[in-house]
C-alpha cells in the first residue's frame, strides 16, 4: 500500500522552503526515503484569501 508524509504548510508560497526542509528533516529521522515525486494541495490562497499568513497548502511526499 502506497504511503506518503503530509503537513500543512500555512503562509505565503515564498516560504515552502521551511515547510519542505522540516519534511525532509523528519523523513530523515525517521528513516523514511522519498519514493516518488512530492505534490503540493492549494486549499485557500489568493483566490480566497487576502492575508498571505492565511494560506493553506497541503505537502504530500510519497515514501517507502
Amino acid at each position: 500500500m502506497p504511503k506518503a508524509l503530509c503537513m500543512k504548510h500555512v503562509g505565503p508560497y515564498e516560504r515552502f522552503y521551511e515547510s519542505y526542509a522540516e519534511a525532509f528533516a523528519y523523513m530523515e529521522e525517521q528513516g523514511y526515503k522519498m519514493a516518488g515525486h512530492p505534490r503540493t494541495s492549494y486549499i485557500d490562497g489568493i483566490w480566497n484569501q487576502e492575508d498571505p499568513e492565511q494560506w493553506l497548502s497541503l505537502i504530500q511526499i510519497p515514501i517507502e
